[in-house]
Protein backbone atom coordinates (compact mmCIF):
# COMPACT_ATOMS: atom_id res chain seq x y z
CA UNK A 1 0.00 0.00 0.00
CA UNK A 2 1.43 3.16 -1.02
CA UNK A 3 -0.10 5.25 2.28
CA UNK A 4 3.05 4.46 4.05
CA UNK A 5 5.51 4.78 0.83
CA UNK A 6 3.91 7.73 -1.41
CA UNK A 7 6.29 7.79 -4.52
CA UNK A 8 7.67 11.05 -6.05
CA UNK A 9 7.51 12.40 -9.29
CA UNK A 10 11.19 13.57 -9.83
CA UNK A 11 12.64 15.92 -12.19
CA UNK A 12 9.95 17.11 -14.32
CA UNK A 13 12.17 18.93 -17.21
CA UNK A 14 9.91 20.11 -20.24
CA UNK A 15 12.20 20.32 -23.84
CA UNK A 16 12.81 23.58 -23.98
CA UNK A 17 15.87 26.37 -24.32
CA UNK A 18 14.68 26.95 -20.46
CA UNK A 19 14.22 24.02 -18.81
CA UNK A 20 11.91 23.84 -15.34
CA UNK A 21 12.21 21.38 -12.38
CA UNK A 22 10.23 20.40 -9.91
CA UNK A 23 8.77 17.63 -7.98
CA UNK A 24 5.72 16.58 -6.68
CA UNK A 25 5.04 14.50 -3.46
CA UNK A 26 2.03 11.69 -3.80
CA UNK A 27 0.24 9.38 -1.78
CA UNK A 28 -0.03 6.63 -4.50
CA UNK A 29 1.66 5.74 -7.50
CA UNK A 30 -2.00 6.11 -9.05
CA UNK A 31 -2.05 9.67 -7.66
CA UNK A 32 1.59 10.29 -8.91
CA UNK A 33 0.62 9.39 -12.48
CA UNK A 34 -2.51 11.35 -12.53
CA UNK A 35 -0.08 14.68 -11.21
CA UNK A 36 2.10 13.68 -14.27
CA UNK A 37 -0.92 13.54 -16.50
CA UNK A 38 -2.42 16.89 -15.66
CA UNK A 39 0.79 18.76 -15.40
CA UNK A 40 1.29 17.42 -19.20
CA UNK A 41 -2.07 19.00 -20.26
CA UNK A 42 -1.21 21.75 -18.69
CA UNK A 43 1.98 22.13 -20.68
CA UNK A 44 0.96 21.35 -23.61
CA UNK A 45 -0.94 24.46 -24.40
CA UNK A 46 2.81 26.43 -23.90
CA UNK A 47 4.60 24.24 -26.53
CA UNK A 48 6.59 22.09 -23.63
CA UNK A 49 6.70 18.44 -22.96
CA UNK A 50 7.71 16.20 -20.47
CA UNK A 51 11.72 14.67 -20.75
CA UNK A 52 10.13 11.52 -20.43
CA UNK A 53 14.17 10.31 -20.38
CA UNK A 54 14.91 12.46 -17.31
CA UNK A 55 11.25 12.20 -16.04
CA UNK A 56 10.59 9.63 -13.14
CA UNK A 57 8.42 8.23 -10.46
CA UNK A 58 10.02 6.66 -7.50
CA UNK A 59 9.03 5.55 -3.96
CA UNK A 60 10.65 7.91 -1.22
CA UNK A 61 11.78 5.04 0.65
CA UNK A 62 14.24 4.89 -2.26
CA UNK A 63 14.71 8.48 -2.22
CA UNK A 64 15.71 10.73 -5.39
CA UNK A 65 18.70 13.47 -5.52
CA UNK A 66 17.12 16.49 -6.82
CA UNK A 67 19.07 19.80 -7.19
CA UNK A 68 21.77 18.84 -4.89
CA UNK A 69 19.27 17.23 -2.09
CA UNK A 70 18.71 13.85 -1.48
CA UNK A 71 14.66 14.23 -0.87
CA UNK A 72 13.83 10.35 1.47
CA UNK A 73 11.88 8.92 3.72
CA UNK A 74 13.51 7.21 7.15
CA UNK A 75 10.79 5.56 9.45
CA UNK A 76 7.91 8.14 9.81
CA UNK A 77 10.35 11.30 8.90
CA UNK A 78 10.99 13.21 5.90
CA UNK A 79 14.12 13.91 5.19
CA UNK A 80 15.99 16.84 2.77
CA UNK A 81 19.77 17.09 3.23
CA UNK A 82 22.15 17.78 0.71
CA UNK A 83 23.34 14.81 -1.42
CA UNK A 84 26.24 12.67 -1.50
CA UNK A 85 27.66 14.93 -4.79
CA UNK A 86 26.91 18.27 -3.67
CA UNK A 87 29.02 17.90 -0.62
CA UNK A 88 31.72 15.98 -2.32
CA UNK A 89 31.99 19.03 -4.64
CA UNK A 90 31.89 21.52 -1.74
CA UNK A 91 34.80 19.76 -0.45
CA UNK A 92 36.69 19.64 -3.54
CA UNK A 93 35.80 23.52 -3.62
CA UNK A 94 36.87 23.84 -0.55
CA UNK A 95 40.54 22.14 -0.38
CA UNK A 96 40.70 23.82 -3.82
CA UNK A 97 40.53 27.32 -2.01
CA UNK A 98 42.67 26.28 1.49
CA UNK A 99 45.76 24.74 -1.13
CA UNK A 100 45.24 28.24 -2.18
CA UNK A 101 45.67 30.21 1.16
CA UNK A 102 48.58 27.69 2.02
CA UNK A 103 50.68 28.39 -0.31
CA UNK A 104 54.16 30.46 0.16
CA UNK A 105 54.37 34.04 -1.11
CA UNK A 106 57.32 34.86 -2.68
Amino acid sequence: MYRRQPPCVDSLQPNSTTERTGVALCATKAQAEQVKAGLAEWLAPRGLVFNEDKTRIVNLDEGCDFLGFTVRRFGAKLLIRPSKAALRRHRQRLRAEMRLCAAPTR
